[in-house]
């Protein structure tokens, strides 16, 4: 073979192979352009369907009783609290009974923003010295875990051995 047909074979070679090139660019820019319409659809489907279930997540939305028990649920908390505080008849007889257990007299109390306020006088007599029924129950009554008030500060506490008067913040637990 002559130089001038190597040279000839080259060419035809490049030639060849820049064609088939060429082709499997077309081909793969094809297939692209295919691949892209398929996303699209898909894409387009699927905006669709959110658009489909935002729609009924505002007729949901738009019903009273969702809302209401929307609001109900986000304030669960707050309204059980509520409701617990509002149980003055059973804050009245916890008084009375702890009038009772350690042998003092409630001098009335206030209900106010979930804290009970009360004044309290112990007298000495056959059940103890006033100071000690006073000490006592401030210390018991902080211990036990079924109290229904939280016993944290006494506010005030003025007397003698025969007659203690104290006042007391009970926040409800």
């Amino acid at each position: 073979m002559t130089t001038k047909n190597v040279l000839m074979k080259k060419s035809q070679n490049a030639y060849l192979a820049s064609i088939i090139f060429f082709a499997c660019v077309i081909c793969f820019t094809i297939g692209l352009k295919f691949y892209n319409n398929y996303l699209e659809g898909s894409v387009e489907k699927t905006t669709a369907e959110i658009q489909n279930i935002e729609t009924k997540i505002i007729n949901v939305n738009a019903n009273k009783k969702v809302k209401i028990y929307a609001l109900v649920k986000q304030n669960e908390k707050s309204l059980a609290e509520l409701a617990n505080r509002s149980q003055i008849t059973k804050y009245i007889n916890h008084l009375d009974a702890l009038s009772k257990n350690y042998s003092f007299k409630y001098d009335g109390f206030a209900l106010a923003n979930g804290v009970v306020t009360s004044q309290y006088t112990s007298v000495s007599d056959e059940a103890g010295i006033a100071y000690q029924k006073a000490t006592k129950f401030i210390s018991e009554y902080r211990a036990n875990e079924e109290a229904l008030f939280d016993l944290k500060f006494v506010n005030l506490i003025a007397g003698s051995s025969d007659n203690v008067k104290f006042s007391l913040n009970l926040p409800i637990k």
